[in-house]
């Protein structure tokens, strides 16, 4: 268990590369308890390293693991999450990261078809932009949120960077969603 490993670590600046290679048994790097292994580690700065989870292979909740890491900068990085095939929570993942820059990769939850709670995922990345992937969720059809129940923000509410229209069929395959609330909420340069 990762969860509040290092939160609130204000004085860690940066992840090192290979930091949980030999955690090979760790299944959880946040909670919906509102702790994630970095979550308000505000002076961390610099991207996400590459392959990061990539020993992680049994990890399930990933819940807030980089809440409100303001610092982080650089583009979330293509197939963070590939070797995560046990996931099943993404809620607040990146929530307040307003440092994060480029687009979210099409391909980021590509191997994650157990995720249910894809709440606030994206909430607040202010500084992330382009397109939302079409095809996004293609594969994560056990999903049951991506709105906030609880009234905050859904998937990408605050994403005020994100442009173009919402792919179409971006849910298509997500047939036991019971919640869109706010997902969109404060995405004013979405079109179409």
């Amino acid at each position: 268990d990762m969860s509040a490993a290092f939160q609130s670590q204000n004085k860690l600046t940066e992840i090192p590369i290979g930091v949980f290679d030999e955690l090979t048994e760790v299944t959880t790097f946040g909670n919906t308890a509102h702790a994630g292994c970095f979550m308000n580690c505000t002076g961390l700065i610099g991207s996400i390293p590459e392959g990061l989870f990539d020993k992680c292979t049994k990890a399930k909740d990933f819940s807030f693991t980089f809440e409100n890491c303001k610092g982080l900068t650089g583009s979330i990085p293509n197939g963070l999450f590939d070797k995560c095939t046990e996931a099943t929570n993404f809620c607040g993942t990146f929530y307040g990261c307003t440092g994060l820059t480029g687009s979210i990769p099409q391909g980021l939850f590509k191997n994650n078809t157990k995720v249910t709670d894809f709440r606030c995922t994206f909430a607040n990345c202010k500084n992330l932009t382009g397109n939302i992937p079409a095809g996004l969720f293609d594969k994560c059809t056990e999903v049951t949120s991506f709105g906030d129940i609880w009234g905050g923000l859904g998937c990408f509410g605050g994403c005020s960077g994100l442009i173009g229209e919402i792919p179409a069929g971006l849910f298509d395959n997500c047939p036991e969603v019971t919640s869109f609330k706010s997902t969109f909420d404060g995405c004013y340069n979405l079109t179409g």
